[in-house]
């Protein structure tokens, strides 16, 4: 495959623009953006030219008989682009069922050693994502202490180093500040199993707390920020707070560790998401040996998220703590290849805030039709997203005749970032991580790191139906979310590229890696990732200019000039994600090596005492 430039696309829209053709409908996008890929100059791949040429002639026979439906046009394009598409025209119960099949696991072994007290055994963590305030911001009128407002004017003039969803902006007023109302909302859970005999009353909670900055000015304010922030608030209660900066993270390698030099790229908060998402999960290695003998497993949730705890009592008999002490949680069993896997990861679902008063088990993806845009169709993720989450997140044991929650439960490919956990000893045992290239869907790619393994049983999540969290994100976080929603764009097409490419440094390469995380997480593992990124990317501009939405449009060509383009042309010229993960997972090998060689050594203490100084409560 050539080297793709964006320039022959921006040409594209240029030339679209000088039509005049300001309500082109998207079956027209389709055909001039074909016609553009088709022409040789940006192909060599002389079968994938066929069959593009194919499509561009029954596009003109559409033109000019009417003959062909845009079903039957959406059919021969995903046969060759996005075959996940196709899902569309089966039955979608029939989807569902096999899927949930091709999942199930059935149980040889109980764990004899799970969870019974959730306080003493577990840790909770979650990432917080911090901003600067908005540059028209008054900064005198924020509630701050004055010796962080004398520091924000430099910071905000310096360049943004990472960019995440929806961060909290520092001052952010306590009714919409993330941080203290998913810490609040876990404090009311933890005194409902308090008050209804499932935890000891006299127990608190370690929540473990990483804090992922946007600029790099904000790594020393951070800190004291949320101290201040948590002094204020009254309502939290009977949770032990860590908060880890990067600064504090590099002072816990420095505590013990002789690689100190080398892990400290891996190992901390700030950068892309996978970063963080590796440190919540590996740095309960070092609280069990320091803190926390006693340590099984750790859960991770989000802190727009909530446990309902009338709901999950309502629906399934049990509080949140109690789905957790599921003695499937750490089982063993055989899939449905006969391969023997280890349930040492569990993960739950989501409903979201406006869906719950209609049942606890409402998905919170819908499934969509064929009138979405067409930026959409050509990377249809909403369908696979859709059928994943009723087919692995939603199955219900006590509905299900053969898939009965006892004798045999599914295993979860497709989790989300909250709502997920593992025990400690799987920590040590399979080290899986996240490479912290990825940016985006980091929860997914954890499990991919060790998901098709030579090597007998196979890590695995545990699906514990029932275990819901309470979405609220767009309760309090409506506007950050919009405002994030073309930067969010833009990552998920990274995604694409970075799963494609990465999936052939994995064991079992890419034809393995995407049939084993059928339908959803498998459709960003594509055969042509570099020409359906650009695709996605200029169907999105051309709706943009179509609304009206000039300038919106130009800034996103900009950035996907700048982020893309880049990307996609030094991973068609080399592969560098394959070294960059056998480098990675050196590390990491280190990492649990270094530690499991502590456990009878002086440094414990050094680790315990850096531990001690990140509690804020």
């Amino acid at each position: 495959m050539k080297k793709q430039n964006l320039t022959v696309f921006k040409n594209l829209i240029e030339d679209y623009l000088n039509d005049g053709k300001n309500s082109t409908p998207g079956s027209e996008i389709l055909h001039r953006f074909l016609q553009c890929l088709s022409d040789g100059s940006a192909m060599e791949n002389s079968s994938f030219h066929k069959a593009l040429d194919q499509i561009r002639k029954e596009t003109e026979m559409i033109e000019i008989s009417g003959t062909i439906s845009k079903e039957e046009r959406l059919k021969e394009y995903w046969n060759i682009f996005f075959p996940e598409g196709n899902l569309f025209f089966e039955n979608r119960e029939e989807v569902i069922r096999k899927l949930r099949n091709k999942r199930s696991v059935e149980i040889t072994k109980m764990n004899e050693n799970s969870i019974t007290n959730v306080p003493e055994e577990m840790t909770f963590t979650s990432n917080v994502l911090l901003t600067v305030p908005a540059f028209q911001t008054d900064l005198n009128s924020l509630d701050l202490p004055d010796e962080i407002k004398k520091e924000l004017p430099a910071v905000m003039g310096e360049e943004q180093m990472y960019w995440f969803d929806h961060p909290v902006q520092m001052g952010e007023i306590p009714e919409k500040n993330e941080i203290i109302y998913g810490l609040k909302s876990l404090s009311e859970a933890f005194s409902y199993e308090k008050k209804n005999d499932f935890a000891p009353g006299d127990a608190t909670l370690d929540v473990l707390l990483s804090v992922s900055v946007t600029h790099k000015g904000l790594q020393k304010l951070a800190a004291p920020y949320l101290k201040y922030e948590l002094s204020q608030c009254e309502v939290i209660k009977d949770l032990n707070i860590y908060i880890f900066t990067e600064e504090s993270c590099q002072r816990l390698l420095e505590s013990y560790s002789g690689h100190n030099d080398t892990i400290s790229e891996y190992f901390g908060v700030d950068g892309k998401y996978g970063r963080h998402y590796n440190f919540l999960k590996a740095v309960n290695a070092l609280w069990k040996i320091s803190k926390n003998p006693k340590l099984k497993g750790t859960f991770k949730i989000d802190l727009d998220q909530i446990f309902p705890q009338k709901e999950l009592m309502d629906y399934t008999e049990k509080s949140a703590f109690q789905h957790f002490m599921s003695p499937l949680w750490g089982a063993a069993g055989k899939d449905t290849e006969g391969r023997v896997v280890d349930l040492s990861m569990i993960a739950g679902a989501l409903v979201n805030e406006s869906d719950i008063g209609k049942s606890l088990y409402t998905p919170d993806v819908s499934i969509p039709d064929l009138k979405a845009p067409v930026s959409d169709l050509v990377f249809f993720k909403h369908l696979s997203m859709s059928l994943s989450t009723r087919a692995e997140l939603m199955t219900r044991y006590r509905k299900e005749k053969v898939i009965d929650g006892k004798k045999k439960v599914i295993s979860r490919i497709h989790v989300t970032g909250g709502t997920n956990g593992i025990l400690i000893d799987a920590l040590f045992k399979y080290r899986p991580f996240t490479p912290s290239f990825i940016g985006r869907a980091e929860d997914q790619a954890y499990i991919l790191s060790v998901l098709n393994k030579k090597e007998e049983p196979l890590l695995r999540y545990y699906h514990e139906d029932g275990l819901i969290m309470r979405h609220d994100k767009q309760a309090f976080a409506g506007e950050s979310i919009k405002a994030a929603k073309d930067g969010t764009y833009i990552a998920d097409i990274l995604r694409l590229l970075y799963y494609s490419y990465y999936a052939e440094a994995l064991p079992g390469g890419v034809e393995k890696t995407k049939a084993e995380t059928y339908p959803f997480t498998g459709s960003y593992v594509s055969q042509y990732p570099v020409t359906l990124s650009y695709m996605r990317l200029v169907f999105k501009l051309l709706e943009m200019y179509d609304e009206g939405l000039t300038d919106r449009a130009d800034k996103m060509l900009e950035l996907g000039i700048s982020r893309i383009q880049p990307l996609a042309e030094k991973l068609m010229g080399n592969n560098f994600l394959i070294d960059e993960y056998k480098a990675e997972k050196k590390q990491w090998d280190l990492f649990y090596d270094e530690i499991e060689s502590l456990k009878e050594s002086s440094k414990i203490d050094n680790i315990k005492e850096v531990f001690d100084s990140c509690l804020v409560t």
